[in-house]
């Protein structure tokens, strides 16, 4: 049984349980592919005339943080170290196998 928890007309959780529940009245029952369109929440919802939960709106994925530490000069000196060694590995199996 899938279903969400809906507050101020906005759905802000989903769950399934592998038994039929009664649900209490901020719950609704929905189907597996409303349930696998839920990717963030809170979201918008629509209902058939039956009351069903038809579709579904997320919101937007969210913009990544901007990281403003500083950065760690030795660990980016052995990162740029690393990627010119997988480099010059690359170069040498090429002229190898050629």
């Amino acid at each position: 049984m899938y279903y969400v928890e809906i507050q101020n007309n906005k759905i802000t959780s989903k769950s399934y349980i592998s038994i039929d529940i009664p649900l209490a009245d901020n719950k609704k029952e929905i189907s597996e592919e409303v349930y696998n369109s839920l990717v963030r929440m809170p979201a918008d919802y629509t209902e058939d005339t039956e009351g069903n939960i038809i579709s579904v709106v997320c919101p937007p994925e969210p913009d990544p943080p901007i990281v403003t530490d500083p950065i760690d000069e030795e660990k980016a000196a052995m990162a740029e170290a690393i990627i010119d060694m997988e480099n010059r590995i690359s170069q040498l199996e090429a002229m190898l196998n050629a």
